[in-house]
This record gives C-alpha cells, sequence and structure tokens, in this order.
C-alpha cells in the first residue's frame, strides 16, 4: 500500500501542485546517443537522487509535447510507444493517466532511491521509450516529468514537477563517442582525445586542463597537455541554431606514490577514488569459443569504462577483420551490445558509461571463432573507475514548471 492509496483502486491522483522536485531527471538517446529531428530511436528517462537524503518515489508520470514545432517531440501520439512497449525498472506498473499524461508509472513498493554516491542502494532508475519517431523540425522538445515522493522520513508522498530537454538535432548531425587513446599515461605525459562526428559547426572544450584548445570543426582529435594528475574533459559539438551534443572522457594520470584526488568537471562529472590501473585482458579464440570473456564485476556504483585492442595474433589481412562486441548490463535489465572494438590494427579506443550491476564483457562476432582454426588472439586494456560517476549526459538543476 502506498501514501497513494487513500485514492479509490484504480482512481489516479489529482492534478499535482507543482513544486520543486527533490530528484534529477535527465532524458537522452539511449547510451547518450544524439538524436537527429525524423530519427526513430530509443529514449532514456533517468531519475537520479542528488540529494542528501534517500528519496521515496511512488509514481512518476510524463507529459510529452505533441506537433509539428521546434518545441514539440513527435507529431502524433502515434509515434510514442504504448505504455506496455516501455522497459521499467523491476516493482514498477503502468498507471491511470490524469489529464494531460502521456505516460505514467507506479511502483509497488515505493521505490527508494538513495543518494548518488552512495553504494548499498540504488540511486538511479531508469525508463526507455523504444521507437521513438521524433518529428522532423529541430530544436528542443520539453518534457514536463512530475514525481510522487517522500524525502527522509516524511511519511506522505508529494507531488513535485520539473522540465526536462531533449534535443533534436539537424539532419546530418553526428557526434559519436569521445575517448582518449590512451586510457593511462604517466605523471607529465600528454596523450590525443579521439572522436567520430559529422555535420558539426564548431566545438566548445571544458576541462581544467588549461593547455588543451577547442578543436576546429573538421578535427577529430586533440592533444592533451602534460598532465599532472587524473583530468576530465567534456566536449560539446554546436550543430548550429543553438543545438548541440556533449560526450565526456577521462584520462588517468598513473603516480604510484600518491593516490589519484578528484576530478570535476562542469558538476557533471565526477570522480572519488579515481581509476584502477589499466587491467591486460585476453581473448583467445580457441579457447573462448564464442562465449564471452569477462573485464569486470559488477559493482554497486556507476563506472567509467575505456577499452583498447593492444595486439592481435594471427590476423589474416586479405580477409575481413573480425569484431569483438562490447556487452553491459543496462540499467533495465536487458543486456545489450553497447559497442564494438575491430580487430584491424587502427587500435581505436571505445570509452563507455558502467551502470551499477553491470559486469562488462566482450563477444565475438558470430564466425570469430573459425578464423584460422580457431587460433586468433586478441590483448586489450581496459581501464576502469572506481564506483560514483554522475550520469554521462549532465543534469541540470531542476526547474518548476510555470
Amino acid at each position: 500500500m502506498t501514501d497513494l492509496d487513500p485514492l479509490p483502486v484504480n482512481q489516479p491522483p489529482s492534478d499535482p501542485t507543482v513544486r520543486a522536485t527533490p530528484l534529477c531527471f535527465s532524458v537522452q538517446g539511449w547510451n547518450n546517443v544524439p538524436l537527429n529531428a525524423g530519427s526513430r530511436d530509443s529514449v532514456e528517462l533517468i531519475v537520479v537522487n542528488h540529494g542528501k537524503e534517500p528519496v521515496r518515489c511512488a509514481r512518476i508520470a510524463v507529459t510529452v509535447p505533441i506537433g509539428e514545432g521546434q518545441g514539440d517531440l513527435c507529431s502524433s501520439d502515434k509515434d510514442l510507444p504504448d505504455a506496455d512497449k516501455v522497459v521499467i525498472p523491476p516493482g514498477w506498473t503502468a498507471a491511470p493517466l490524469v489529464k494531460s499524461e502521456t505516460y505514467a508509472f507506479e511502483s509497488s513498493d515505493d521505490t527508494t532511491i538513495a543518494p548518488y554516491g552512495t553504494t548499498t542502494e540504488a540511486d538511479q532508475v531508469g525508463f526507455r521509450f523504444p521507437e521513438v519517431k521524433l518529428n522532423r523540425t529541430p530544436g528542443k522538445a520539453d518534457l514536463q516529468v512530475t514525481a510522487w515522493t517522500a524525502v527522509g522520513t516524511q511519511d506522505e508522498v508529494e507531488p513535485h514537477s520539473s522540465e526536462v530537454t531533449l534535443t533534436k538535432l539537424p539532419h546530418g548531425f553526428f557526434f559519436d563517442y569521445l575517448a582518449p587513446a590512451d586510457p593511462s599515461v604517466a605523471l607529465g605525459q600528454s596523450t590525443k582525445l579521439l572522436w567520430s562526428a559529422e555535420g558539426v559547426q564548431g566545438y566548445s572544450l571544458d576541462s581544467y586542463d588549461h593547455d588543451a584548445d577547442n578543436p576546429g570543426k573538421d578535427d577529430r582529435e586533440l592533444t592533451t597537455g602534460h598532465l599532472s594528475g587524473t583530468t576530465g574533459y567534456t566536449l560539446e559539438a554546436f550543430a548550429g541554431g543553438g543545438l548541440s551534443h556533449r560526450h565526456q572522457a577521462i584520462v588517468e594520470v598513473v603516480e604510484p606514490t600518491t593516490p589519484l584526488t578528484d576530478v570535476t568537471v562542469r558538476d557533471a562529472l565526477v570522480l572519488g577514488a579515481g581509476y584502477t590501473s589499466a587491467l591486460d585482458r585476453e581473448y583467445r579464440a580457441n579457447q573462448q569459443q564464442g562465449q564471452p570473456l569477462d573485464l569486470a564485476e559488477p559493482a554497486d556504483g556507476d563506472r567509467w569504462a575505456v577499452l583498447a585492442i593492444t595486439e592481435t595474433d594471427g590476423l589474416v589481412a586479405d580477409l575481413k577483420p573480425p569484431v569483438l562486441d562490447v556487452v553491459m548490463t543496462d540499467i533495465h535489465g536487458g543486456a545489450p551490445v553497447v559497442g564494438s572494438l575491430l580487430l584491424d590494427g587502427t587500435d581505436s579506443p571505445l570509452g563507455l558509461e558502467l551502470p551499477a550491476g553491470s559486469p562488462l564483457r566482450v563477444q565475438a562476432q558470430d564466425g570469430w571463432k573459425t578464423w584460422q582454426g580457431g587460433t586468433l588472439n586478441a590483448r586489450l586494456k581496459v581501464l576502469i573507475s572506481e564506483p560514483r560517476i554522475l550520469p554521462i549526459s549532465p543534469v541540470p538543476p531542476p526547474q518548476p514548471s510555470p
């Protein structure tokens, strides 16, 4: 029974009074993929507790703006998935709608969301909306999210609302990832940051590395300064019309005699204890026989991972290079492929956020075990942070709805 149960069975609560929310919401493409106007993609709502006390959450409702304008998300409600197609956290169910609500979900046990930074309880929940067809007008769509919550020892849940923005980028814009060429460097050394992008009109780099300059619009890499400590970078790619997309990356500085210090980038990416030393792993085709290789065990907190192929044996130049799929468990309980490592000698790294409770694995795509009689080997370098990184997409301070 929740604090909403004094109402008749299946009767939704009355229209909420708008207040500031103790939770923070972000809405983005799944795994921080940039979303283009007119595309059909998965959209993810992430709910995070940035406060100091646990928050009980009994109900969450989302109102999606419909129309053809810049501030609308979809042209029609038919462009949205039905509620039963939404991937929701365990213990949540679809709920009756109130007035203008597009979606509503209730928690069967008033889910407790712990303050972000603790490692004993879940500190975020996520809702994934598959196959959302965005309208064709680039712009920023504001979705209203209302959560019925109680903070700390508060008994009754109360409604709180805020607006969250999803950016619809113009057709032809693409900004895929940001990753360091060297996941870790020695004290005083530099490295390069690499990314993939198209249709970018300019970049803005935010970092405490003052020796790293903003890249040109046609650049796909930049050289860091000579680093004295583990350093975070936020690279924002602009698509014109005030629209942009951000990715973040970390470069670890190895100084065995000195503990790593905290790193903060625009208050959106935080490292507590720093990174582990780079780990060496080896995938041997004749041993794995197509089965996954575990790179990292699950942990209670979110982490940042960077992977790179450092060496291969048995690669045949005249044949199509094999591929290692990178697999992790998302906050919805699925185990999707989140990236790929191509064994072609380019040594391109892959950076990603590793959710709480997720192992990290690599697995050969179909057919690799037949290469050279299963003798192909790949050596990988894996860098994983200690738990406690905030979501990749910066979460803005909550703004009450008008």
